[in-house]
């Protein structure tokens, strides 16, 4: 493994700031001292945005350090938005991750994009929709690989119309496989933000068509792109990753792949090397100072 990277740093991440995208989700900023670029966080379901500050390996508190200050919110249902626990309409939680971007179209810094589970699939839809202003992308172990028939894709529509909150009929992973020791990891443990629900037919059906129609336009993705994800993951499929690394036409793309990852491989056994090849990454594309 490693070394771990140094956490004695000056930007803890306790400085966080509320910020309105204007579409009634809660957001936040964390601002870097000497700020070089923007990046918008999108996490994953069932989670929130203020979880990549204390877990994730202090990602935030990193970025911070790096120069890179933080802009999230949480996805409707979850963290300290309104709704119903775990109820994400995933289109929505795209057209809120646009608005996002629209507002920080405003400041002069590059933005960055990232996205981690289904926050991935949103990410990348919301590059797919509009790739302007975009420095570049961070994917980890995005939903973007959804085994369904278009039937039966059809069939989750129709089911998420009448009936949005009957759970999914499909077997969830385990809090276990989120990352190695999770199961006896207290904090999580003691994480009332943390949904622990199936996935309900609303989130499977938007979540499902969407990533089913993106298929037809990642061969237009010419944004620089980073793609992590492990390959014991059993949240969401690592196939789905290598696919787009394979689909896109950047010539800017990388994957990482973790041999024996699990979901949250920022939270995993090899959790120092994936920052430590995030933050690589990010460095190269970051404006010179």
């Amino acid at each position: 493994m490693s070394r771990r990277p140094s956490q004695t740093s000056s930007a803890s991440g306790d400085n966080c700031q509320p910020w309105d995208i204007g579409t009634g989700v809660t957001g936040y900023v964390w601002h870097a001292l000497n700020p070089r670029a923007v990046l918008l966080l999108q996490h994953g379901y069932g989670e929130y945005a203020r979880r990549f500050v204390t877990q994730y390996n202090r990602l935030i508190p990193h970025l911070l350090n790096a120069g890179v200050s933080v802009y999230a919110f949480d996805m409707w249902g979850s963290g300290h938005s309104p709704g119903r626990r775990g109820l994400t309409d995933v289109g929505r939680a795209v057209e809120d991750h646009r608005a996002a971007r629209r507002k920080l179209s405003e400041q002069p810094l590059p933005l960055f994009l990232l996205g981690h589970s289904l926050g991935g699939l949103v990410t990348a839809t919301s590059v797919m929709r509009d790739q302007g202003g975009v420095r570049g992308v961070v994917l980890t172990s995005a939903a973007l690989q959804f085994d369904a028939s278009r039937g039966l894709l059809a069939f989750a529509r129709a089911a998420a119309f009448f009936a949005p909150t009957v759970r999914a009929p499909h077997k969830a992973a385990g809090i276990e496989f989120l990352y190695h020791g999770a199961e006896r990891d207290e904090l999580l443990a003691g994480d009332p933000l943390f949904y622990r629900g199936r996935v309900p037919m609303l989130v499977a059906a938007t979540g499902g068509n969407i990533a089913h129609d993106n298929w037809n336009l990642y061969p237009a993705w010419k944004v620089p792109v980073l793609l992590m994800h492990g390959t014991a993951d059993t949240w969401t499929d690592p196939r789905g990753s290598q696919r787009l690394f394979d689909a896109v036409a950047s010539e800017d793309k990388t994957i990482h792949l973790v041999e024996g990852g699990y979901h949250e491989l920022l939270n995993d056994t090899e959790r120092d090397e994936t920052l430590n090849v995030l933050l690589s990454w990010l460095e190269r594309h970051l404006p010179r100072t």
